[in-house]
């Protein structure tokens, strides 16, 4: 499994800002996934404010479909935060267009999380 961070911007670029990088970061570890010797399988991981980025980055098309991608292009996510899903379509297949949407996990526990996404990916 290789890992990326994405790290968020000051705050005078926004949140929106960080989405972005979070997608054109996505975009670009694709884009280049034959000479990275990476796999097929990519999953997103977000704790605390991260966790709500990278909801909004699988919820909001505009960032992903910038890039070429589509929400469908992640396997998996893990939101890993105290705070609870505000949005319930976050698990609704249909807010994610036609298709398998990622499989989502909302946990306050990284175990859980990582157990997760090794199922996934394994």
């Amino acid at each position: 499994m290789s890992v990326a961070l994405i790290d968020r911007r000051l705050e005078r670029h926004g949140f929106q800002a960080h989405i972005s990088d979070i997608a054109r970061a996505m975009a670009y570890l694709v884009a280049r996934k034959d000479r990275l010797e990476l796999g097929e399988g990519l999953a997103l991981w977000g704790e605390g404010a991260g966790a709500q980025a990278v909801a909004l980055t699988l919820k909001d098309r505009r960032y992903l479909s910038a890039t070429g991608l589509h929400p469908r292009s992640v396997w998996g996510a893990v939101l890993l935060s105290q705070m609870p899903v505000r949005d319930a379509t976050f698990t609704v297949a249909e807010a994610y267009g036609s298709g398998e949407p990622a499989a989502l996990l909302h946990t306050k526990k990284a175990t859980e999380g990582a157990a997760f996404l090794s199922g996934l990916l394994g």
